[in-house]
C-alpha cells in the first residue's frame, strides 16, 4: 500500500480518509489495484483531517471516501462541534479539488464502560451526516443496517476484533459497498 509521499502530484487516487475503524485494511491488497491512498490515522477526529487537507488534495484525487467521527465522540465533543468540521473539510476539498466526496457514516461500537461514545451518540451523528449530504449533493454510504447487530446496536461481534476496529471479515462486507461506486 502506497501513503501520501509515495505519490507524485500528477497521480489521481482514490483516498481513504478514515480513523482506526478502517485504517488498517490494507485497500490496494483487497481491491487489487495500486491507486488507493490510505489516509487513516488511529485516535484522529474531524479537526485532525482539516489540519492535513493540502497533502490530501495535492494528490488530485478523483474520490475520497470520509469515515471519522469515533473519536471526536470519545474525546466528549458534541455534535455540533463535529458537523461544524466536517462542512469546514466538505468546503475545502470541494475548494481544492474535484473529486467526488463520499460520506461513510460512522459505524457503530461495542458499548465499552468508561467510554464517552455510545451508538446512541453515533446515530445522532449519521442522521446529521446524512442530511448533510442531501445538501450537499454528496453520496452517503450507509452502513449502519449491516453492521450494527439488532438485538444490542452494537458493532456486529463478527466484524470486529475488539469491538472497535473492523477485522477481515469487517473489510470484505465493506468492500461490498465501496464496489457500487
Amino acid at each position: 500500500m502506497k501513503y501520501c509521499g509515495e505519490y507524485d502530484k500528477k497521480d489521481s487516487v482514490i483516498i481513504f480518509w478514515v480513523d482506526s475503524q478502517f485504517e488498517y485494511c490494507n485497500w490496494n491488497e483487497l481491491f487489487n489495484r495500486n491507486d488507493i491512498l490510505n489516509r487513516g490515522i488511529a485516535g484522529d477526529i474531524t479537526s485532525g483531517l482539516l489540519g492535513r487537507i493540502e497533502e490530501v488534495c495535492r494528490h488530485n484525487p478523483s474520490k475520497i471516501f470520509i469515515e471519522i467521527g469515533t473519536n471526536d465522540l470519545s474525546m466528549g465533543l458534541s455534535i455540533v462541534d463535529i458537523m461544524k468540521d466536517y462542512e469546514r473539510l466538505i468546503e475545502e476539498i470541494q475548494n481544492r479539488t474535484t473529486a467526488k466526496i463520499y460520506i461513510n457514516s460512522v459505524l457503530p461500537v461495542e458499548d465499552l464502560p468508561g467510554e464517552n461514545y455510545q451508538n446512541t451518540e453515533i446515530l445522532n451523528l449519521n442522521r446529521k451526516l446524512k442530511d448533510l449530504c442531501v445538501i450537499k449533493k454528496m453520496v452517503y454510504i450507509d452502513l449502519t443496517e449491516k453492521f450494527t447487530n439488532d438485538d444490542s446496536g452494537n458493532l456486529k461481534t463478527e466484524f470486529t476484533t475488539d469491538g472497535l476496529h473492523l477485522n477481515s471479515a469487517g473489510y470484505l462486507e465493506w468492500k461490498k459497498y465501496f464496489c457500487r461506486f
